[in-house]
């Protein structure tokens, strides 16, 4: 029963990924749904506080090393996303590795829960463009609303790699 109920949640979480994805060979472009949610800090008196820079930075470095990257990220930079529609501003979340070749980002929201507190919201999917020191970073393209990675602006090809990050639900099939 249980190799059933393992079968099952395999299908169910390789579903959704295989068909929330989608590619556009035109603009080299992907866009996934966004799968994982969660707290990163709080917006007060007009700053952005993250909780814990270190907790983010190791997850972000540990996500590099699963994709054979040997990555160090510097602090971390929040930018407006200048995208289109959207009643709360647009934001990125971003972070540089200490050689400036690899940029890593996060679309992120600010959001008034009850007591008043605005927290800062991350998703589930990053996007990674590697490649060069001068370009090849990550935006969201303000017409498509898709990940895109900026051209170097020598003559390096830029990589770019979008993450989505599945939270595993025990409680679907219960235990």
């Amino acid at each position: 029963m249980n190799k059933i109920k393992t079968i099952l949640v395999v299908m169910c979480v390789l579903s959704t990924i295989v068909f929330s994805c989608t590619t556009d060979e035109n603009s080299n472009s992907i866009e996934a749904e966004e799968t994982s949610v969660s707290k990163i800090g709080v917006f007060e008196d007009g700053a952005y506080l993250l909780s814990d820079k270190e907790t983010l930075r190791e997850e972000w470095e540990e996500l590099q090393r699963e994709q054979g990257n040997e990555v160090t990220f510097n602090d971390f930079s929040i930018v407006n996303g200048n995208l289109k529609g959207g009643k709360t501003p647009n934001l990125i979340l971003k972070a540089t590795s200490v050689d400036g070749r690899v940029k890593m980002a996060t679309e992120i929201k600010l959001v008034k829960d009850k007591e008043g507190t605005t927290s800062i919201m991350r998703f589930g999917t990053t996007v990674t463009c590697s490649g060069c020191t001068q370009g090849c970073d990550p935006e969201k393209d303000k017409e498509t609303n898709k990940w895109i990675c900026t051209s170097c602006t020598a003559s390096i090809i830029c990589t770019k790699t979008v993450t989505v990050t599945v939270e595993e639900d025990e409680g679907i099939f219960g235990n």
